[in-house]
Order: structure tokens, then sequence, then C-alpha cells
């Protein structure tokens, strides 16, 4: 059977993304081995800093248009990476953030690393959510990608608890296809263009501009 681990990689595969930027922690460990694993379909690739991880992600999609990733540790790395979550937020760019988090039985008890990071991460994502039962990783993917990828488009986060990587998965679904999820982008019509033109002339009379 599929493992959680296995079963993202396999779906960042099948997203498009090449390349997920991070810095490890216990965290996220298991699933560094994993992308080893799948290392000739999918990079992982070490930086020196979360914020570097998550600017590395925004860039890729802004040069190439390709969906990227950042891969964080729970707590102190989330926190590290919220400048570049940001930044993605205020310009519109579609990356995903990946968190480690703290084990399911130690949720609520004030553990080390751990801090509510979906509430942190909502004002500055599309979506963000802690996965919590491992079979529902692909309809957690699903509103991810219609998120991100719905106008104005942005960054989504998903937390993901230390304990649940290796967890084998009772689902059936194949790894989605971001072409699949995406919102089709309208081509204006030339009386939608004449009818915003008609706007900007009002306006600037109001304004006397």
């Amino acid at each position: 059977m599929t493992t959680l681990a296995e079963y993202l990689a396999e779906s960042l595969i099948s997203l498009g993304i090449k390349n997920v930027y991070g810095v490890i922690g216990t965290s996220i460990l298991d699933f560094v081995d994993t992308l080893y694993s799948y290392r000739d379909r999918i990079r992982y690739i070490t930086t020196r800093h979360e914020q570097t991880a998550i600017s590395m992600a925004d860039g890729e999609y802004r040069v190439s248009g390709n969906y990227s990733a950042a891969l964080v540790h729970a707590g102190p790395g989330f926190l590290n990476s919220l400048l570049g979550l940001g930044v993605a937020y205020k310009d519109r760019v579609p990356i995903l953030l990946i968190s480690g988090g703290v084990k399911r039985r130690l949720k609520g008890s004030n553990a080390w690393l751990e801090i509510d990071q979906q509430t942190i991460a909502k004002p500055l994502t599309k979506y963000s959510v802690r996965l919590e039962d491992p079979d529902e990783i692909d309809n957690i993917l699903r509103k991810i990608v219609r998120a991100s990828f719905t106008k104005p488009y942005g960054p989504s986060m998903i937390e993901i608890p230390e304990d649940i990587w290796g967890r084998e998965l009772n689902i059936d679904s194949k790894p989605p296809k971001i072409d699949e999820l995406k919102t089709p982008l309208k081509r204006p019509s030339i009386e939608d263009i004449a009818n915003d033109r008609v706007k900007v002339i009002s306006l600037k009379k109001l304004f006397g501009a």
C-alpha cells in the first residue's frame, strides 16, 4: 500500500512540481527521505533558511510559470517562512507551503514546536489546513490547488503532523493533475474591453483627471 509521504510525492509530481525547496527538521524528515526515492522525477533542494526556501519557490513560478513548493519544519521553521509567504500572497503567486506539525496526540498540549500554524497562515494564504486524517490528503490537495489557482491567485499551506508520514492510505484515487483543477482563464471579449474603457473615462471625468 502507499504511504502518505509517497502519495504526496506522487501528487507533487502529478501537479507539475519539479522542485521542492526546504530546510530539514524532524517533523518533515520522513518526507525528505521519501523525496530522495523520487529524485529522478522531483528534486529536493536544501536552503540555509526557510525564507530563502519559500522565496525560491516564489521565484520559480514567476520566472517559469511552474507550480512550486517549499518544505519547512514545524514551529520556528514555519514562522521563518512567513515573510516570503506574505510576499507571495501580496503578489498573487500560487505556491505551496508544506509544513511539518507536532504529532496528533500532542496537539493542544503546548508541546515543543507547537503553535497554531493554520490560524497564523490564514490571512497570508488562499487556503490553510492541518491534515489530521491521512486518507483526506487527496481531497485536501484538490482544495489547495483550486484555491491557489482561482483568481486572485495566491499561496496555500498544508501542515502535516510528524506521526502520519508513514501511514498507509486507504484511498483508490489517483494523484490530481493541475490542469483538471485550475480555473480556466477567460479571455475578455471586445465588449468587455470597451465597457472597461468607458468606466475608466467616466472615472476620469468624475475626478477631473
